[in-house]
């Protein structure tokens, strides 16, 4: 009877330890899943919630942020600041009817100091009446500032399909901006 008792205590003292203590890992792959969700949107937002959850997206991201991405066209766009990610953000929602992110892959490599890590991860991008997504491999440099992750660079990482474009959404974005 002891045993089981012991048994239970320490299996129970260690889930507590891995929920309440856990992981940078487990941490980073959590928040990448939770920025997937946050990207997503359906045609039945409401205007406050596509602000709100702009600005929450925004808020993955350090404010000097870097992301340099492949977009159509064959080009490499640079876009800076936790800013233009909100406003990124704000823009597909208002333009878009939906627009719905995966992270099937996520791959996390922690520095030694367990202060950065660098995020490979595969983005698939379904958006808008189009029947296939968009994929492409994408690396994500975490910070670890005042105890948050954040983003600090996004990059599109080159591949044998590099050549066929990018996320086209990204082009469509702009298109309708006319950049």
């Amino acid at each position: 009877m002891r045993g089981v008792v012991a048994a239970a205590l320490i299996t129970g003292g260690w889930g507590a330890w891995y929920f309440l203590f856990p992981s940078p890992e487990r941490v980073i792959r959590g928040r990448v899943q939770e920025l997937a969700r946050l990207a997503s949107f359906s045609s039945n937002e409401g205007v406050l919630a596509k602000a709100y959850r702009s600005e929450q997206l925004a808020d993955f991201f350090a404010r000097n942020v870097v992301l340099v991405l492949n977009v159509p066209g064959n080009s490499v766009r640079t876009w800076r600041g936790r800013d233009t990610v909100q406003e990124i953000a704000m823009q597909a929602r208002t333009s878009l009817h939906d627009l719905h992110v995966k992270f099937p892959d996520v791959a996390v490599s922690i520095s030694p100091g367990q202060q950065e890590a660098v995020v490979n991860v595969t983005a698939e991008v379904r958006y808008s009446g189009h029947k296939t997504p968009d994929v492409q491999e994408l690396r994500l440099r975490f910070e670890k500032i005042g105890g948050d992750w954040l983003i600090k660079r996004v990059e599109t990482v080159r591949t044998l399909l590099w050549r066929e474009g990018g996320l086209k959404v990204l082009g469509h974005l702009e298109n309708q901006r006319g950049a």
